[in-house]
């Protein structure tokens, strides 16, 4: 495999595949095999229930693909009697959120605790900022700016946010005005919410003698695409070993429902913005540059994907700035395999379910 310079140097193709093509591209790269991927993630379910001491386990389930495939793991590792589900909601929460998680529950036959957070929030001042404000008020505005922010911002937005929340760097100097005054607040308002979720799961858990589960994939976790100690932060995260990319395959194969699947990835922050909006690049083109630069799929793999030398080296600003994420205090799985740079990630040992280049899962 080349350097991550050479690969830069040669660049890649010209105009960018269309995300659908990209995600094709990278189920053919970075397949896993099915059925041994779902037994790695009944065990390590099963065996958080051992470590743990508690009867039960507890999760935020989102609507989204990644909770529900935790779901349907955790029932097949716990039965439908071990697992409780809470959907935690605001103003904020897309409607088609909540059907897709009803639809999940009753998939599996869970019961879906429903609740409220809007409350404690709103006294909080979690709305307050006049950018959060703004920003609810209409999807297609929200998408409107985000189209427009290589013409307002001199950094990728998510890149550039991310740096500055870096507690031990702080707002740069170099950040835009739209970064420092836009983004930031609205960045900072929703990761008190998602911590706010975390905090209300940790309560129930403690008080009813239950342990948690969270859903994050790997391809959240070396972007940053996570909110730090929040809701997708959690100690525990059966899936942070596997990419988005399989992820979707272990749906399909487990047959969470449709609406489920076709759903578009989205944060929960801003309405009308999805995953790939805010990252940049759509996740198989995101999922291939990381196995790149992993050791996995070879330079010349990934440029016949269609991965360019300026996605390498977005995903590689991606891994780098948000690299305070992932320092761990809390005793998590992901504690000492938290890297911090492209060297780190090359040399990461096997996560104890683990879809990347040295993780035994792939398929053939």
């Amino acid at each position: 495999m080349g350097t991550l310079g050479h690969h830069r140097r040669e660049g890649g193709i010209g105009r960018r595949p269309a995300p659908a093509v990209m995600a094709k591209r990278a189920a053919a790269l970075l397949r896993v095999d099915a059925d041994r991927t779902i037994a790695a993630l009944v065990e390590r379910v099963r065996a958080v229930k051992a470590a743990s001491d508690a009867g039960t386990a507890l999760m935020g389930l989102s609507g989204g693909l990644d909770s529900a495939v935790l779901a349907a793991v955790a029932v097949r590792a716990l039965g439908a009697g071990g697992l409780r589900m809470a959907y935690l909601h605001d103003h904020l929460t897309p409607d088609d959120g909540r059907a897709n998680a009803r639809a999940v529950a009753a998939w599996i036959d869970v019961p879906l605790e429903e609740s409220s957070i809007e409350e404690e929030l709103r006294a909080a001042g979690i709305y307050d900022p006049v950018s959060v404000r703004f920003t609810s008020i209409s999807v297609g505005l929200n998408r409107l700016l985000y189209r427009l922010r290589p013409l307002l911002t001199r950094n990728e937005s998510y890149v550039a946010a991310v740096q500055a929340e870096d507690p031990d760097a702080g707002p740069s100097a170099t950040s835009s005005f739209v970064v420092r005054y836009f983004s930031l607040p609205v960045s900072r308002s929703f990761a008190a919410r998602s911590i706010h979720r975390r905090r209300v799961l940790e309560a129930s858990a403690a008080r009813d003698g239950c342990f948690l589960l969270g859903g994050a994939n790997r391809t959240e976790w070396l972007t940053g695409w996570f909110r730090k100690d929040g809701i997708d932060d959690l100690p525990e995260q059966p899936m942070v070993g596997l990419y988005k990319t399989q992820v979707r395959q272990l749906a399909r194969a487990l047959g969470v429902p449709g609406r489920v699947r076709r759903a578009a990835p989205s944060p929960d922050t801003l309405p009308g913005v999805t995953d790939e909006m805010g990252l940049g690049l759509p996740y198989g083109t995101i999922d291939i540059a990381l196995d790149f630069l992993s050791g996995g799929v070879t330079k010349e793999q990934a440029i016949a994907a269609g991965v360019s030398a300026h996605d390498v080296g977005h995903v590689e600003r991606l891994l780098c700035g948000s690299a305070w994420k992932r320092r761990r205090s809390d005793g998590a799985l992901t504690g000492d395999v938290a890297p911090a740079d492209v060297h780190e990630l090359h040399t990461m040992p096997p996560l104890p379910v683990d879809g990347g280049p040295r993780g035994g899962l792939r398929a053939g």
